[in-house]
């Protein structure tokens, strides 16, 4: 048996494990992610080098049409923290963080469960959202009427906060 911490993995082994699961080109996709439940990359032992090996594999998978979503929660209004959506660090992991500071990426207004996202589709789903989390009109319910998929890594489907809105 080898240990956790002698596990590696590398972009090529996240690349075909995307695939595997059903994730193509072009689609939609919402992902919760823990890269400490992974270990570190063949490509060298930091988390930035984690969170870049994830983001280039969910970029070379989903491809210049594809759109990825990812939590960038906050809970600051639960806090009752100020929320700056441009200034205000995610809380929920190192990949959420490094995620939300990409060019190109926006970030939903929602000081309790902001989504960042990137592609053809993270407008039209982050933006003018209600004042809901998981109601009539929210991120959730625009996911479900557009079939996008959930892909969490390193997480299972417990952590899909979908399931909330269900």
């Amino acid at each position: 048996m080898v240990a956790s911490s002698d596990w590696h993995y590398n972009r090529t082994d996240l690349v075909k494990a995307l695939v595997e699961v059903g994730i193509q080109p072009s689609d939609v996709v919402f992902s919760h992610t823990s890269l400490g439940r992974l270990g570190y990359p063949e490509e060298g032992r930091s988390i930035d080098i984690a969170c870049r090996i994830l983001w280039e594999a969910f970029q070379e998978v989903l491809g210049k049409q594809g759109t990825l979503l990812i939590p960038t929660y906050t809970y600051s209004m639960g806090r009752m923290e100020v929320f700056d959506v441009q200034n205000t660090p995610s809380t929920i992991g190192p990949f959420s963080e490094y995620f939300r500071q990409l060019p190109g990426v926006i970030r939903s207004r929602d000081p309790m469960l902001s989504v960042a996202g990137i592609g053809p589709h993270a407008h039209e789903l982050l933006c003018n959202l209600p004042h809901t989390c998981y109601g009539s009109g929210s991120l959730y319910e625009r996911l479900r009427k557009i079939h996008a998929k959930i892909c969490n890594v390193g997480l299972g489907l417990y952590w899909a906060t979908f399931r909330h809105h269900i």
